[in-house]
């Protein structure tokens, strides 16, 4: 069952010192150089739902940098139980994402065996995680943030 706003109230309340300890924590790596994946209100929410559910197995897809894994091992710790299984895909996407260079949604989505809607919903996520508009502004940002080299 979906939570309401009611429970997610009741869960900040019943929750509060406990995330005000782990906001002090993720605070402290942000200032070690970890960012965020998730806006802090997704992070919050992760942390609540997994402090009223006590799932005793969390799969995460993804983790890429660590931000999100901290939440989710912190609700787990602050639960006393549960295990974390994640997968990070930074390698699966450096294989992935040069291999769809230069192609249109329908090639990637041919290419990868998924429908065109998808590979386009994927994309436009993508860019809009560091607030890129097109394929154009991610190709300058891969080269300025050093992502992508250019060949020797």
């Amino acid at each position: 069952m979906a939570p309401t706003i009611d429970t997610v109230l009741q869960s900040y309340a019943k929750h509060v010192d406990a995330l005000r300890v782990v906001r002090a924590e993720q605070r402290e790596l942000y200032a070690s150089g970890l960012r965020a994946q998730l806006d802090d209100i997704e992070a919050e929410l992760t942390y609540l739902r997994l402090r009223e559910t006590r799932p005793e197995q969390v799969v995460e897809i993804g983790s890429l940098h660590g931000w999100s894994s901290a939440w989710i091992l912190r609700a787990l710790r602050d639960n006393g139980t549960g295990h974390l299984l994640t997968t990070d895909l930074r390698d699966e996407a450096s294989f992935t994402v040069p291999r769809t260079r230069g192609r249109s949604n329908a090639e990637i989505a041919a290419e990868l065996v998924i429908a065109e809607q998808t590979a386009k919903t994927h994309i436009s996520r993508i860019l809009a995680k560091p607030g890129l508009r097109d394929r154009t502004q991610a190709v300058i940002f891969a080269y300025e943030s050093g992502l992508v080299r250019p060949p020797a």
